[in-house]
């Protein structure tokens, strides 16, 4: 081009400026100005992160965050790129991307895998700002710390606060603890307080008042046992304690009388026959009569019955009196006394040899008393009735001797004892 050229393109370009060039083609400070290359007019198009809010023919560029939030989902805050400016959807306090980056979907976060809370937990926000709550579902306890919850089993923690004796369990519907006292232990408390009392403290565990409450060794369930001197009469499952004397004459015979001992209350059997003689005559002998198992007292060899209206009065007949064994004798040992012949007999393997001292006093019966054998009256005599061999089947010890004798003399004597 020459020299001249130039100079004119000058001219008109300081006449003829480009319009973008001047207060930016009217175009504003929020567009770019450049030309259609069709007709050269003024096109303005707004930058990144504005949208036109006039028409095509006026340009308004508005910040797009103020547009339709610019164009993000209704629970993200419209921001802008620092370094490009465009349009950048963050999702709200409490919401979760579930699009892309580009696409930005926000969805509440307790929707999305709980919100991050523990499986046992409840996810919720707080009302203040939004951000996620997560509260241990009922029957659960946080063990974590801060922010960070870990929800337990709350019946692995401290046995979910029940009392030592009690069974942590959770409520099928509520999933809230429940409290059951265990075997052998009642709730003193109330249902909202549950205490476990051992059983036995409380109304005796439900025994009989003249039972002992204890408790079974493989399952701690209360057992009840009667007390001594007591006879269970109820079912396994009540127990009911009764005098053992009105069970069954409390084991014992029927001959005998049912009673308790004075300090262990234990069943003691006293025959009839053994308690005053059977209110007989001291010289009479009491038995059973057979048919009705009354008392009947028959007078002993020697005396004679002189009572009337069937009360036994028991006299010594005519010419007889009552002897006793010499007091020297009394307390001898079958061991130590002297020894002698006797009479075999099935009475006993040990034999007593009693004599009278003289012919003139002769034995009509006998009752010895001793330490082991007891009461003993059978008696053997011979060669006569001067003569009195009783026996026992140990060695024993004479603790006395009575006799009634045809004569005049009231004592004799314990001529030796026989046996090895």
């Amino acid at each position: 081009m020459e020299s001249n050229d130039i100079k004119y393109v000058e001219i008109v370009s300081y006449l003829f400026p480009d319009s973008c060039k001047v207060n930016n083609g009217e175009c504003g400070s929020h567009a770019d100005c450049d030309h259609d290359k069709t007709t050269n007019l003024v096109k303005c198009t707004c930058k990144t992160g504005y949208m036109n809010t006039g028409s095509s023919y006026n340009v308004t560029c508005t910040d797009s965050c103020d547009v339709n939030n610019g164009g993000c989902d209704v629970n993200a805050i419209c921001s802008h790129s620092t370094n490009t400016y465009a349009v950048k959807c963050i999702c709200k306090e409490g919401f979760t991307n579930t699009g892309s980056e580009s696409n930005v979907m926000c969805t509440d976060t307790c929707h999305v895998n709980n919100g991050g809370c523990d499986s046992n937990a409840t996810c919720s926000h707080d009302t203040t700002n939004n951000a996620i709550v997560c509260t241990c579902m009922t029957g659960y306890t946080n063990t974590g710390s801060g922010s960070h919850v870990v929800c337990e089993d709350t019946c692995t923690i401290n046995n979910g606060g029940c009392d030592d004796h009690a069974i942590c369990s959770h409520e099928s519907k509520t999933n809230a603890v429940k409290c059951d006292c265990k075997k052998g232990y009642t709730n003193t408390g109330s249902a909202s307080n549950v205490v476990c009392t051992d059983a036995c403290q409380v109304n005796n565990g439900g025994c009989n008042e003249n039972a002992v409450c204890s408790h079974k060794s493989s399952t701690n369930a209360v057992k009840c046992i009667c007390k001594t001197g007591y006879t269970k009469s109820g079912c396994s499952c009540n127990a009911i304690c009764t005098d053992s004397c009105q069970v069954d004459n409390g084991g014992c015979e029927i001959n005998a009388i049912c009673s308790h001992d004075s300090e262990t209350y234990e069943v003691k059997c006293t025959y009839s026959c053994e308690v005053k003689n059977g209110a007989c005559d001291a010289n009479a002998m009491c038995s059973h009569d057979a048919a009705t198992n009354a008392v009947k007292c028959t007078c002993k060899t020697g005396y004679a019955n002189t009572g009337s209206n069937g009360h036994v009065t028991c006299t010594l007949t005519a010419g007889r009196c009552v002897a006793n064994v010499n007091s020297k004798h009394v307390n001898t040992t079958s061991k130590a006394f002297q020894k002698g012949t006797c009479p075999v007999s099935s009475n006993g393997r040990y034999g007593w040899h009693f004599t009278t001292p003289d012919v003139s006093t002769l034995f009509v019966s006998i009752e010895c008393q001793f330490k082991t054998a007891g009461r003993v009256t059978r008696m053997i005599q011979t060669p006569s009735t001067q003569h009195a061999y009783v026996y026992t089947p140990t060695h024993d010890t004479l603790l006395s001797a009575t006799a009634v004798v045809h004569g005049s003399t009231k004592s004799f004597s314990l001529e030796h004892v026989c046996g090895n």
